[in-house]
């Protein structure tokens, strides 16, 4: 702290002047600050003196506190988006120490910045702890926060039944633009502000039939960017609602003959009989469906003996079991006008009563 110089007297040679010192000690301005006030004298031989003042100012500035930061954590997101960040959650400074300050203060700040997802972010948290004098010492603790929150669903995938259109189920136009909206399903996501996306397992499903409809049921899933997700489950069936067509080109045909086996084509019948449509066109016929045909039948009714009238009815059946009938009338016409001829007679006596 330094000691008296350039001492001098008039009388007294600088060899024989007496320096003395006293010190006063007071507390500075922080805890482990002192003040010194040093009161240095000179005197001479005759007992002469003469005193200044030195100030001495012991700081804390050399060693700054010591303390054990929180562990970096990973936190989530509530069922509400909202998360708890507190020290009492994520962990506070330990073990916080001075040379000289016995209470150090603690204090955080911290900086937000954006995660792998919208949902997501990462908590810069910046502990200080600092003496009373000031003297700071830093370390940083990484907070992750993340989204572990489902979408939700705020509109459920619907059933829905289209009309079959003679193509495959795959292919219906009804159910391309069904899987294309989710079958109507709509979701939010309550955590992130990314997109949300749709895929489904319509590829591993089966289509199942019992001949007149076909179905499949199919699970929409939606994920967040965060890669949380949720479903909903819908069924499309593909149904037949439309009758078959069937008409006759020729509906009346007269033809000569003595009986019903000088019918051309199909042979006449008083009972039910399958047929295909190449043989329904061959009679003059033609059938449609739009989702296909399971069966064409005919049927025979005569009336008359001259001429011969036969109703010949025929019938298609879609796979729904709808039909739609046709009828076919021919007209057999006897053209053999010769009398008959007795080729002998006889004559027979009339018995008395």
């Amino acid at each position: 702290t330094g000691y008296v110089t350039d001492e001098a007297d008039n009388c007294t040679s600088s060899a024989e002047l007496n320096a003395t010192y006293t010190d006063v000690v007071l507390p500075g301005v922080c805890e482990g600050q002192e003040i010194i006030t040093r009161y240095w004298t000179l005197t001479d031989n005759c007992g002469n003196s003469t005193e200044k003042q030195q100030t001495i100012i012991v700081a804390d500035n050399t060693l700054a506190p010591t303390f054990t930061v929180p562990g970096d954590i990973t936190i989530n997101r509530g069922a509400d988006c909202s998360y708890d960040a507190s020290p009492s959650v994520t962990g506070n400074v330990t073990d916080a120490a001075d040379n000289c300050t016995a209470v150090p203060i603690v204090t955080y700040s911290d900086v937000i910045i954006a995660g792998t997802c919208s949902g997501e972010e990462t908590i810069i948290r910046t502990w200080t702890v600092t003496d009373r004098c000031g003297n700071p010492t830093q370390k940083i603790q990484h907070i992750t926060v993340h989204d572990i929150t489902n979408p939700v669903i705020t509109q459920q995938a619907s059933n829905q039944t289209a009309e079959c259109t003679g193509s495959e189920p795959e292919d219906n136009a009804a159910y391309l633009a069904w899987l294309n909206t989710q079958g109507g399903g709509l979701a939010t996501d309550v955590c992130g502000s990314g997109p949300l996306t749709w895929t489904n397992n319509a590829a591993t499903q089966p289509w199942t039939s019992d001949g007149c409809t076909s179905s499949i049921t199919v699970t929409f899933t939606v994920t967040d960017d965060c890669g949380n997700s949720n479903n909903t489950t819908a069924t499309f069936t593909i149904s037949d609602f439309t009758p078959p067509v069937i008409t006759v080109n020729t509906p009346e045909i007269t033809i000569s003959g003595c009986s019903t086996a000088d019918i051309t084509g199909l042979t006449f019948s008083t009972t039910p009989v399958t047929i295909t449509l190449a043989q329904l066109t061959a009679a003059g016929g033609t059938a449609t469906d739009n989702c296909g045909i399971q069966s064409i039948t005919y049927v025979d009714a005569q009336i008359g003996i001259c001429p011969i009238v036969v109703t010949r009815t025929y019938t298609v059946t879609d796979f729904c079991n709808r039909t739609a009938i046709a009828t076919q009338t021919f007209t057999i016409e006897r053209l053999d006008f010769t009398i008959p001829t007795v080729t002998s007679a006889s004559t027979v006596a009339c018995q008395a009563l």
